[in-house]
């Protein structure tokens, strides 16, 4: 832009010599109309250089910057996405119990025949936001553990979100924190496509199905521990994107 500047200066510059070394002996008024016509076009002329070379440096620096923009956003929006876990042929996860853990595709699925089983990371998390997509059929009974102490799942050593539409208490039903709270809602998830947030922030736990809130409760209880899912009685449950943020 200092180039550009100086160029645009030294253009002026020079036509200002041009012009009066050109016009100082024209006193004459019938020129008067003619001398403004050159010396416009002249400047015009002179100048056009100096603006392309302008608007060329505006449009590469604009795109330039809309390139970094880009590329910054993506970085954030990646960021903020979190790391996945339960990813295909790690070793940062287990599997545990009598039911079938296997991918279809991008898809974590979880087969039991009316015994029970979880996959459970090998790193324990402390405060966090979980978020994933679920699809469960009508018999599956299944859900999200986390902070557990050991590695093993119960509503007691862990905070278990249950996934469970037809779950025999419906106090306990999918979108409640077993034996902590009941779902605030209720909301349907059977035989589609849902997804969960749980945000973990010291003792603040919520949750929240599709969208909305479905459990809000302050517990001092589990402080830090694994995360699990849960395959139980007979049905299948499908997860993906399961991903995970440390805040």
């Amino acid at each position: 832009m200092v180039y550009l500047f100086n160029k645009l200066n030294h253009q002026l510059f020079a036509l200002q010599f041009h012009n009066y070394r050109y016009f100082k002996n024209d006193s004459c008024t019938s020129h008067f109309f003619e001398r403004d016509f050159w010396v416009t076009k002249n400047i015009f002329i002179s100048l056009l250089p100096v603006l392309i070379d302008v608007i060329m440096f505006k449009r590469v620096t604009f795109i330039g910057c809309l390139g970094i923009l880009l590329f910054l956003n993506a970085c954030k929006t990646n960021e903020s996405n979190g790391e996945a876990i339960f990813v295909e042929d790690s070793d940062s996860w287990f599997q545990e119990g009598s039911a079938s853990w296997k991918y279809d595709g991008d898809q974590l699925v979880g087969t039991s025949l009316g015994g029970s089983g979880f996959v459970m990371t090998t790193k324990e998390y402390k405060n966090f936001i979980i978020t994933l997509e679920f699809y469960p059929d009508a018999g599956i009974n299944s859900g999200i553990f986390v902070r557990c102490k050991g590695k093993s799942i119960s509503n007691r050593d862990c905070y278990e979100m249950n996934i469970w539409d037809n779950h025999p208490d419906q106090e306990s039903r999918t979108g409640s924190i077993v034996t902590r709270s009941k779902p605030l809602i209720q909301v349907e998830t059977i035989g589609k496509w849902n997804t969960y947030k749980i945000s973990c922030e010291n003792n603040h736990i919520r949750t929240w199905i599709n969208g909305q809130l479905t459990a809000d409760i302050i517990d001092d209880d589990l402080t830090e521990g694994y995360i699990a899912l849960q395959a139980s009685e007979p049905g299948r449950i499908r997860f993906r994107n399961v991903r995970i943020q440390n805040l």
